[in-house]
């Protein structure tokens, strides 16, 4: 139940920076600023935890590598798998919303 006040919480801060950066409160808006957004920033951890596989497997002779390996693993399973059920549950909320146009 918390997580899902917090949710609604930042989804309705969400929907405010969108009215004040588009003008206009629709659906199309919000899905592009998921978009743009939430996406971007699932792409971009993704990329880190690629970065930090790469670096440990370069470094594994000097055994600085292993914990590189397990972090950028946890990083990309854990954290953008958290973040992508994020969007959608934020997906969920704009297609359930009826005070958006």
């Amino acid at each position: 139940m918390q997580a899902d006040y917090k949710l609604l919480v930042e989804y309705k801060k969400m929907v405010e920076q969108v009215s004040s950066v588009y003008g206009e409160r629709t659906k199309d808006s919000m899905h592009s600023f998921i978009d743009t957004t939430l996406v971007g920033e699932t792409k971009k951890w993704k990329k880190i935890s690629i970065g930090f596989v790469v670096a440990g497997i370069l470094l594994s002779p000097l055994l600085l590598g292993i914990p590189l390996i397990l972090g950028g693993l946890v990083l990309y399973y854990l954290v953008t798998k958290k973040m992508e059920r994020r969007i959608e549950q934020v997906r969920e909320l704009v297609d359930n919303d009826k005070s958006l146009a």
